[in-house]
C-alpha cells in the first residue's frame, strides 16, 4: 500500500496541472490545488482523528474539474445543478481509478470516491466534514469573485443555502475563513433571519 502522504503529494502533483486558477492571500494558485489544500487544512480543525479516505477525499474534492467546464452546461441554478452532479460523478470515477493505480487500500479508495461523489449512504461523520471543508475552501477562495458576479443579494442568498448544508463546528470556523470585509459582510447578513 502506498503511504498516505504519498498518495496526498501525487493528487497535489495532478491539481497542480489545473489551468484555471484562483486568487488566494493576492496569489494565484491552480484551482484544484488551493481547493484540496484548504479542505485539507479545515478538516484538520474540524476532524483532527479523520480517517485516511476523509483525508483523501478533501484534497482530491475538485480533482480533475476542469476537464466538464461549468460552460459547457445552461446557464442559470438548474444548469449549474446539473453540472456539478456531473462533474462530482466523473471526478469520484477519475479519482477512484487514480487511487487504485497507486496501490491504496481498495476500501478507501472507494469511500473517498464516493464522498467526492457525494452519494448517499454514506457514513454521517465524513459525509457531513466533506461538506463542511468544500464550503470553507470556496469561503476562502471563491466568495469575493461571485459576489462581484452576482451582486450583493444574490451572494446573500447562495450563502445562506450554503450555511443551511454546514454543521454548527463548521459555521463557527467559518469567521476564520480568509473574507475581505465585503464577504464578512456578506456573510453576516446571510446569518440574520430573513427580511
Amino acid at each position: 500500500m502506498t503511504a498516505l502522504a504519498d498518495v496526498l503529494a501525487a493528487i497535489d502533483a495532478d491539481n497542480q496541472t489545473d489551468p484555471t486558477s484562483v486568487d488566494y492571500r493576492g496569489e494565484a494558485h491552480p484551482t484544484a490545488m488551493i481547493h484540496g489544500q484548504l479542505a485539507g487544512h479545515w478538516l484538520g480543525h474540524l476532524r483532527p482523528d479523520a480517517g485516511d479516505a476523509d483525508l483523501i477525499a478533501a484534497r482530491a474534492h475538485h480533482f480533475r474539474r476542469w476537464t466538464r467546464p461549468r460552460a459547457d452546461y445552461p446557464g442559470g441554478r438548474a444548469g449549474y445543478l446539473r453540472w456539478r452532479r456531473d462533474a462530482n460523478f466523473a471526478q469520484a470515477t477519475d479519482l477512484e481509478e487514480f487511487l487504485t493505480a497507486l496501490a491504496v487500500d481498495p476500501d478507501d479508495a472507494h469511500l473517498a470516491a464516493q464522498l467526492v461523489a457525494k452519494t448517499s449512504g454514506l457514513p454521517a461523520d465524513s459525509a457531513q466534514a466533506h461538506e463542511d471543508v468544500r464550503c470553507l475552501a470556496f469561503l476562502d477562495t471563491q466568495l469575493d469573485g461571485l459576489s462581484e458576479q452576482i451582486g450583493d443579494a444574490a451572494i446573500v442568498k447562495v450563502l445562506r443555502r450554503t450555511l443551511k448544508k454546514m454543521s454548527p463546528e463548521a459555521i463557527a470556523l467559518s469567521h476564520h475563513a480568509e473574507l475581505t470585509d465585503a464577504g464578512r459582510a456578506a456573510l453576516a447578513a446571510a446569518s440574520l433571519p430573513p427580511d
